[in-house]
């Protein structure tokens, strides 16, 4: 049961980070599209516009999200939803390293 709930809660946190992640794209999309096509028109893990690609969406999931995009620079809302995207993103690393040793110790060990 201890193991359900571990992997139930990982992958909320991995959907949590998706999610945010997507409505940051999905922003960047709707209002500046120029940026979205100059980075590839990368799409999200659920969002994925018409003309998307899955190689610079794949590139821009390996990318790391703790710097600000130039195009978000004077926008607020953006900058609200990058911070966003970071928080979930470190949440996700450290639960990674947290709840993947402990599920494997419960399973093998427990």
């Amino acid at each position: 049961m201890l193991i359900l709930l571990l992997v139930l809660s990982y992958a909320a946190v991995c959907l949590r980070a998706g999610l945010v992640s997507d409505l940051l794209l999905k922003y960047q999309f709707q209002n500046y599209y120029d940026s979205w096509v100059r980075d590839g028109k990368p799409h999200g893990m659920f969002y994925a516009p018409k003309g998307s690609s899955t190689i610079f969406a794949m590139k821009a999931s390996l990318k790391k999200h703790n710097e600000l995009p130039a195009w978000a620079y004077d926008d607020n809302e953006a900058k609200s939803i990058h911070a966003k995207v970071v928080f979930w993103e470190k949440i996700l690393k450290y639960s990674t390293v947290v709840y993947l040793p402990l599920v494997f110790v419960l399973v093998f060990w427990g």
